[in-house]
């Protein structure tokens, strides 16, 4: 079955290993080329949709879409079926009837959103990214970057891009503000890059989002900061989203963030004072409050042992080590979930507000 989460449709940016500049235009760039080859939603009565015998959605009026893995989860839920245990042992004309047969006794109506991205790799039309209901808004990634880095310039002329993330599910960046701080004395810490953390989904994955970020320089580790107030923006993608409102509603809070970014490297430095008896009950616990997969206590449990540090701050380091998250083969959006995690379980073992 010829799902598309191919290189056309996914790109990092390392802004760390930048020879200069701050990525911004890199990104920019990015964005606003894959938006150029966006098609206009198009919202269809789902009895309209057929598949080909190469399980391409046929779009009225449109032409063939190939699935990307997350359209695929969609429609497998939009159509009560699990693909890989279903089609594991039927032929390309068993599976497109079985999806035809669900397709024609469907109700109600959908929102399609589909890219010219892939078209070659796939010899469709290009891709169906998201399937979404008829009310869904999207912003644009690159009208939310932008919004991002002119507002932050207004607080802080210094920026970068510290790291971005394209993937068939979400776009993700991280933007430093100003220059890197060791937090008072604690030379083991190293130099931190306060920043921002921004998720935007357009393919209904999950909603806007702008968070306060810390990165670790001495090894990119990366975490949600550990304050109650971490989350400045969080908004669905409904019919009253737009770019203006959230112009209206981060302005004021952005001209906050260079004293949440100077508190939150204070409590790193009490977490380094916050003893942990048994590391891997602590793992344990972590992983089972924030729903995360408990398969990775072992991994997790040997990067600990490559530096122990039997306190908060060492349980934390090992949880968002980006090399250990790499080498499991999360996607960002997974390795997101540990960053929210460490923050959260730093936050309630300090209480900070």
């Amino acid at each position: 079955m010829p799902i598309n989460n191919q290189s056309a449709l996914t790109t990092s940016i390392n802004g760390l290993a930048a020879p200069g500049g701050d990525g911004f235009h890199e990104l920019m760039r990015t964005l606003q080329a894959r938006e150029f080859m966006s098609n206009p939603d198009k919202t269809v009565a789902i009895k309209a949709l057929t598949a080909d015998t190469g399980l391409n959605i046929v779009v009225p009026d449109m032409g063939r879409f190939a699935l990307t893995d997350w359209s695929k989860s969609q429609l497998s839920t939009m159509l009560g079926l699990k693909f890989d245990k279903w089609f594991e042992n039927s032929s390309p004309d068993d599976q497109a009837y079985e999806l035809n047969r669900r397709f024609a006794r469907a109700e109600g109506e959908v929102k399609l959103r589909t890219s010219l991205l892939g078209a070659e790799e796939f010899a469709s039309d290009g891709t169906l990214q998201g399937i979404v209901s008829p009310s869904f808004s999207a912003v644009e990634d690159s009208r939310v970057a932008e919004l991002v880095i002119h507002s932050l310039s207004m607080v802080e002329p210094e920026i970068k891009i510290l790291r971005a993330d394209i993937t068939t599910r979400s776009t993700s960046f991280v933007v430093g503000i100003g220059r890197p701080f060791t937090p008072g004395d604690q030379r083991e810490i190293g130099s931190i890059f306060g920043g921002i953390h921004i998720q935007n989904s357009g393919v209904g994955f999950a909603s806007l989002a702008i968070t306060l970020h810390l990165t670790r320089l001495v090894c990119t580790n990366g975490m949600t900061v550990p304050l109650r107030n971490a989350e400045i923006l969080r908004r669905r993608h409904t019919s009253g989203l737009s770019i203006d409102r959230v112009r209206a509603e981060v302005g004021h809070k952005f001209r906050e963030i260079p004293g949440h970014l100077y508190q939150a490297g204070q409590i790193l430095q009490e977490a380094r004072q916050i003893y942990i008896s048994n590391v891997e009950d602590t793992i344990a616990h972590i992983l089972q409050k924030y729903h995360l997969p408990k398969k990775l206590i072992a991994p997790l449990l040997k990067t600990f042992g490559q530096t122990p540090e039997t306190t908060a701050f060492g349980v934390v380091q090992a949880m968002t080590d980006s090399q250990t998250l790499n080498s499991l083969g999360l996607r960002p959006e997974e390795k997101l979930q540990f960053e929210q995690a460490a923050g959260s379980y730093l936050q309630s073992l300090t209480h900070s507000s």
